[in-house]
């Protein structure tokens, strides 16, 4: 699998930008560095420096002490995402084969958007589907523009639906159908809870660089 044919990419186009970006990247003592990352990626600043550091340096802040630990945690963020980074061609691709197990635990662990600086597309889109709101869109687009929309009258819509309601309770039920039994709230509760514990990744826990299909 070519990593960097433009039809066939497992990389994302962003890819060579943002891994520079990151590697020229000092955050400790350098407030107008981190405000130029915060303004060209900031997707990425917030993955890095958190809240409270973005916040001292963008509204300022007298407690020095506080924000230099920020500063120190941050870096070392910046340094494991950027052994990810540097890393990801030979990891996700090995002897032409694609690592699946390993690209879909990058995506979990860095989320959709940071994985979409990294991955092509259609990569990310096996392991976190876009959000229902570009979709809804699209189709709401395509379906607006080659069809006609009726308007609908409230008082026949009213009757309409009273007469199906009527009709409805009229409908013996089968035997299967009077032999089911409700589902209780509990049982529902339980069921729903139960998660693969391989699909748990721990917060702040970065992506295990990992060979022969292993999880990290």
């Amino acid at each position: 699998m070519s990593t960097h044919d433009e039809d066939n990419s497992l990389l994302s186009n962003r890819y060579e930008d943002f891994r520079g970006a990151l590697e020229i990247l000092y955050i400790i003592n350098n407030l107008s560095g981190r405000v130029q990352f915060i303004k060209n990626w900031p997707d990425v600043a917030q993955y890095l420096f958190g809240t409270e550091l973005i916040s001292f340096d963008t509204n300022g802040t007298e407690d020095r002490e506080a924000r230099f630990i920020f500063e120190e945690k941050a870096e070392e963020k910046r340094v494991k995402l950027l052994e990810t980074v540097a890393t990801l061609e030979e990891k996700s691709v090995v002897e032409g084969a694609l690592q699946a197990e390993y690209v879909e635990s990058v995506v979990k662990y860095l989320g959709r958007d940071l994985a979409l600086l990294l991955y092509a597309p259609r990569f990310v889109d096996r392991t976190i589907p876009p959000p229902d709101s570009e979709t809804d869109s699209n189709d709401t687009s395509d379906s607006t523009s080659n069809t006609e929309q009726p308007s609908l009258d409230n008082s026949d819509f009213s009757a309409t639906a009273q007469v199906s309601s009527e009709k409805l309770t009229d409908i013996p039920l089968s035997p299967i159908e009077q032999n089911i039994q409700p589902i209780s709230i509990g049982e529902q509760s339980s069921t729903l809870d139960e998660t693969p514990a391989d699909l748990k990744i721990k917060d702040g826990e970065k992506a295990k660089i990992i060979d022969d299909g292993e999880k990290p």
